[in-house]
């Protein structure tokens, strides 16, 4: 919801480098709290996390710290730190299902997949009045586009699942987040976003930095 609500408020060539940086975000908590290692070249790797962001969000006339206060600040940022801490923390669980109590993959997103089923269950019950306007849409074409994320969802999450199963966390990560480079550069293209050359060079900046993390 974090992350919809991200794209949704946000352009999507900042919302999706931002949401990026959970790469670094799991391998200092996965450092902390389940004795992952953590590089001299990671640590260098996180700065260059610090530097995307910074000239992702520098404007001109700023002060020196002032494009890191719009994540305090801004209502749209809080939704981005709120999904990094989500993801970070959902994926050291993960981690530790599969790989520390040997969980099979199958059983595992099989089961995740059902508590999603009931938690959004329970949020049509609260907001059934928001989600009844879904069911009074008449284009076949949005319908199509929602089944086959679904689809695409459930098979990019499967495969990541296999992925964390038998490599590091941050490096699965890492790797799934590259696609954010295309998706900047393809989706600012379509939406016409502006300063899409700066954006594009300090997505390229935050993806060097994820890569570094993994090595």
């Amino acid at each position: 919801l974090c992350v919809m609500l991200s794209i949704k408020n946000m352009e999507i060539s900042k919302a999706l480098p931002l949401l990026a940086l959970t790469p670094g975000f799991v391998a200092i908590f996965a450092f902390v709290f389940i004795n992952d290692s953590l590089s001299f070249l990671q640590v260098f790797a996180i700065l260059l996390l610090l530097s995307g962001t910074y000239i992702l969000e520098t404007r001109s006339g700023q002060k020196l710290l002032d494009p890191f206060k719009v994540f305090v600040k801004s209502k749209n940022h809080h939704y981005v730190v709120l999904a990094l801490i989500l993801f970070t923390t959902t994926s050291i669980i993960d981690r530790l299902l599969l790989n520390r109590y040997n969980l099979p993959p199958n059983a595992f997103i099989g089961f995740q997949h059902i508590f999603f089923a009931i938690n959004f269950l329970i949020i049509f019950i609260i907001f059934k009045k928001n989600v009844a306007g879904l069911f009074k849409l008449n284009s076949s074409s949005i319908w199509f586009l929602i089944i086959l994320v679904s689809i695409l969802t459930i098979i990019y999450r499967y495969t990541e699942i296999l992925a964390v199963k038998i490599a590091p966390v941050a490096m699965v990560l890492s790797v799934k987040r590259i696609s954010v480079f295309f998706a900047v550069l393809i989706g600012g293209k379509i939406f016409k976003e502006k300063n899409l050359l700066i954006k594009t060079l300090a997505t390229a900046l935050i993806i060097i930095g994820i890569i570094l993390i993994t090595r």
